[in-house]
């Protein structure tokens, strides 16, 4: 099931009516994005049902930046449909809108779980945390290896749909925490993605993750 819903006039329907709450969530989006880079400007924002949501955009005159959300809603569209909301977070919708900021493209997805950081200076200073709860310097030795065991098997889920993520790192990924057990990582930022079913690239992207905890190979149950 790789080749997704057809784009029907039903879909074009429904991505005009959620152009309409672009305006909305807009409005109650934080001042500060949360990220740049080169898959777009990220904001936090809420739904009409004060869900929370994140909120990626890119300028259509901005070919770099508008070729990374495009292939972002395209994975999320045809190819981790059966993902969304498990393993990465459920896309909540799309759009092209050429009224603001001088034409952009849209994309909404659920605000899921905390931030992971390897940057030693965060531990330093509040202040300086920029929003990420979750240091991988912070954590123990048995969370270090659960974050690694659950990272890698919500990697190999992702891999399971032929999907190479391409920006393998812990900015990348969120996790959720329970009594101070990190119990569930999604991954995020699908921009430098692509569709693959290259059996011994997926290894080698699954040892790379590996190597950001210092960790060996590690058997996980099959998804």
């Amino acid at each position: 099931g790789s080749s997704g819903p057809a784009q029907s006039n039903t879909y074009g329907a429904v991505t005009k009516y959620f152009s309409c709450n672009i305006y909305q969530m807009l409005r109650r989006a934080r001042d500060v994005p949360v990220g740049y880079g080169l898959t777009g400007t990220v904001l936090e924002s809420k739904t009409e049902n004060d869900e929370p949501v994140v909120l990626k955009s890119a300028r259509l005159k901005d070919e770099v930046q508008l070729g990374h959300v495009k292939n972002e809603i395209k994975m999320y569209w045809h190819h981790l449909a059966a993902l969304q909301g498990i393993f990465v977070p459920k896309m909540i919708g799309w759009c092209e809108e050429k009224h603001v900021t001088g034409g952009s493209v849209f994309l909404v997805t659920e605000k899921v779980g905390d931030a992971v950081s390897r940057d030693k200076g965060e531990l330093d200073s509040k202040a300086s945390t920029k929003g990420f709860s979750v240091n991988v310097f912070s954590l123990d030795d048995d969370n270090i290896s659960r974050l690694a065991k659950l990272s890698l098997q919500s990697l190999r889920a992702i891999h399971s749909q032929d999907v190479l993520h391409g920006d393998i790192r812990c900015s990348n990924m969120r996790v959720a925490l329970f009594k101070g057990k990190v119990c569930r990582v999604w991954w995020i930022d699908f921009g430098n993605s692509k569709y693959s079913k290259n059996e011994k690239l997926k290894k080698m992207v699954e040892e790379e993750l590996l190597d950001l905890f210092e960790q060996p190979v590690l058997p996980v149950s099959p998804i």
